[in-house]
């Protein structure tokens, strides 16, 4: 589509294939920042309390001067809808990720825990010529720390073992809100110029006074840093979020199901409907 739009950014959005493009913004996570006419992906509403995350189809995409446009059919509320983003900021109002992406950081995720199961493993198994003394099955189990109640009585954080926590609070995406040591996680962070999403691993955990402390190292670079939360905080406002990718995978309803996708031809809303089978693993 081409309009009289004042551009000021360059060409952001650059054709490959007939059906191929690569977006040159932080509001699409994709290998090699690639999309296809077609492609199945997730769009993520960050700006809440609990992201909200929706299946689609991308139709159609354009960039009109400053502005990238995205027309994507959303299999959650059965329309299509026409997305917006301002090319002259890295801020996003949503973000849009690929299968392909989804699919490499699980893989990631899974090697990860791969490689620290096996060193368990091998340090469990060093250890089994070691005599135990008559005692040890009564000292090995440490009593573990009250949980935490926040100021109108709800128990926020438990201890499930020295090594697990249940943190219920809107920011945790997990099965059961449980933090495991040496998992891995997708990190959410909330910033000015948009929001980041990390894979992690949950090196440990700290309460004191009403906070906790999560030591976390990034899976790609290795950067070991710490974030906080107030635990009696009922608020609306974040500032990051951890998911794993199980909790991901099963509030979308892509994952072994078939979608009737509605290819629209028109602005009456009209077109013919393909089935469309979806899988993550």
């Amino acid at each position: 589509m081409g309009t009289n739009a004042k551009n000021t950014v360059g060409l952001k959005l650059i054709q490959l294939a007939s059906d191929t493009y690569a977006i040159q913004h932080q509001c699409l996570l994709s290998p090699m920042k690639t999309v296809k006419i077609g492609d199945p992906m997730l769009i993520i509403y960050p700006d809440t309390i609990d992201p909200l995350i929706y299946p689609a189809r991308l139709l159609e995409l354009w960039q009109d001067g400053d502005v990238l446009y995205l027309k994507l059919w959303n299999f959650h509320k059965g329309k299509w809808e026409l997305y917006a983003q301002d090319l002259t900021t890295e801020d996003c109002l949503f973000s849009f990720i690929s299968l392909p992406f989804i699919d490499k950081l699980g893989k990631v995720m899974n090697y990860e825990n791969i490689n620290e199961s096996n060193t368990l493993n091998k340090q469990n198994r060093s250890n089994q010529g070691h005599s135990l003394i008559a005692n040890d099955s009564l000292t090995d189990k440490p009593e573990l720390p009250s949980p935490f109640y926040n100021s109108s009585g709800k128990m926020v954080m438990k201890y499930i073992s020295p090594s697990e926590i249940i943190l219920d609070l809107p920011i945790i995406n997990t099965r059961n809100k449980r933090l495991k040591l040496n998992m891995s996680y997708l990190k959410t962070e909330r910033k000015l110029s948009g929001n980041d999403l990390t894979a992690v691993r949950l090196l440990n955990f700290d309460i004191s006074d009403g906070i906790i402390q999560l030591k976390l190292q990034e899976l790609k670079n290795k950067q070991v840093y710490t974030i906080d939360w107030n635990m009696d905080y009922t608020g609306s406002y974040w500032l990051w979020s951890l998911s794993d990718l199980e909790t991901i995978l099963r509030i979308s309803p892509f994952r072994g199901r078939n979608y009737m996708s509605k290819q629209t031809n028109d602005d009456n809303n009209t077109g013919t409907y393909t089935s469309v089978g979806l899988n993550f693993m």
